[in-house]
């Protein structure tokens, strides 16, 4: 009967892949031993019971999970770098657009105002002439011919001095709002 109850043990190889820690029962008590990264274990280098030193490779991982894996990584990267460079190039372009449509909306608005400066300008100089027409008129030099259409002028240029202020201020707005887009287009980057 004592010779019955001998252990019997068999080893068996198992093709599975287990995750986690495995526990080394040295000398003088247990401690964990842990891979860098989860994967699977290619070849056992210490067999068990065998003293290791401290720093002795007891295991070898298969590294084809790792590569598959670093591949994915660095293709993820390389599509983000690209698209980071797409965004990048587009914010330029939108910049460089919105500069030129500040700058074009500038000068609008310098021309209106130089405009407006040249019809204020030309409607004094026709107040100015009718003013002088009056005085010669008064006096019989001039004909109420010539008073009327000094007069005339003066209304007209009044006229392209009132059209000349409501650019100034049409180009305004226009370059207020050319602004605020930038603005927003900077704050939305």
């Amino acid at each position: 009967f004592a010779a019955a109850s001998a252990a019997f043990v068999v080893f068996v190889q198992v093709d599975r892949s287990v995750e986690g820690d495995a526990v080394v029962r040295p000398e003088g008590g247990a401690w964990g031993a842990q891979a860098p990264w989860a994967g699977t274990v290619s070849e056992v280098l210490v067999e068990e019971g065998a003293r290791v030193k401290a720093g002795e490779p007891m295991f070898r991982m298969d590294l084809k999970e790792l590569e598959i894996r670093r591949s994915g990584l660095v293709a993820q990267k390389v599509l983000a770098e690209q698209d980071l460079e797409s965004r990048r190039r587009k914010a330029t372009q939108i910049r460089e657009q919105g500069d030129l449509a500040q700058q074009s909306g500038l000068l609008k608005l310098e021309r209106a105002q130089a405009n407006r400066a040249k019809a204020r300008s030309d409607a004094g100089l026709a107040k100015t002439q009718v003013e002088a027409r009056l005085a010669l008129a008064e006096k019989k030099l001039v004909s109420t011919m010539e008073l009327a259409e000094a007069k005339a002028r003066q209304e007209a240029m009044e006229a392209v001095l009132a059209a000349s202020d409501k650019d100034v201020e049409l180009a305004g707005r226009e370059q207020e709002l050319s602004q605020r887009n930038a603005r927003r287009d900077d704050e939305e980057q």
